[in-house]
């Protein structure tokens, strides 16, 4: 396999992101933020001579999902599950997957538009795979709540940092122990050299409504 070019014409450029979008429902992955098949890519370096091995390393990489919001309101505790239907982001590996390793351990919140969520505190959900599928947020009014719901359609997720390896049909964040191959730029800040950020978008008017920031730990 390849990784996908971009010389072809304009005309098969956007159809191969309208396909893409239909089919995997608006998630898309970008490097240098062009669009583009994410596992050929993975299957490319999977197989790849030892000398082109380090081509992706240290190139900006997020993935993308609108559209798949799904905002369930607890109202007698005023708490908001905002779920990702499908989950998010499964070809990337954001968090460290060794016990003992320091590495990408959590996601922590670093700003929320009062505008959207008034005076809350959140929490991520990982699945069993440490892939993302929603989030919770406390201390939220009925109001809030069907705003977010009323534009769920509109909220995007965004994934992004920075190639630090690959994983097990995975693209690593980070450049933490057991993976398959490793980019080797380990830096004394690897959380600096490896910044990984997560935001919350109301694409219509493209406005955050909440950044989390990726915090690194034994």
């Amino acid at each position: 396999m390849r990784i996908i070019r971009y010389h072809k014409s304009a005309f098969f450029s956007l159809l191969l992101i309208f396909l893409f979008r239909n089919a995997y429902c608006d998630e898309i992955y970008y490097i240098d933020n062009s669009p583009l098949f994410l596992y050929k890519t993975i299957n490319w370096w999977y197989d790849c001579i030892p000398k082109e091995s380090k081509k992706l390393c240290g190139r900006p990489i997020k993935c993308s999902n609108t559209g798949n919001a799904q905002v369930e309101y607890d109202e007698p505790n005023k708490n908001i599950e905002l779920k990702i239907k499908g989950g998010f982001a499964a070809m990337l590996l954001a968090f460290k997957t060794c016990k003992q390793c320091y590495g990408p351990s959590y996601l922590h919140c670093i700003w929320i538009d009062q505008k959207y969520l008034n005076g809350t505190t959140a929490n991520v959900i990982l699945n069993d795979s440490l892939t993302i599928s929603g989030f919770t947020f406390s201390n939220i009014e009925k109001e809030q709540a069907q705003h977010l719901q009323s534009i769920s359609h509109y909220i995007q997720f965004t994934l992004g940092g920075v190639i630090g390896g690959l994983s097990n049909g995975r693209i690593a964040l980070h450049e933490s122990s057991n993976l398959l191959k490793r980019c080797n730029r380990a830096s004394p800040d690897p959380d600096e050299k490896y910044p990984i950020t997560l935001k919350i978008i109301n694409t219509s008017p493209n406005e955050i409504i909440a950044i989390f920031s990726m915090f690194w730990e034994t």
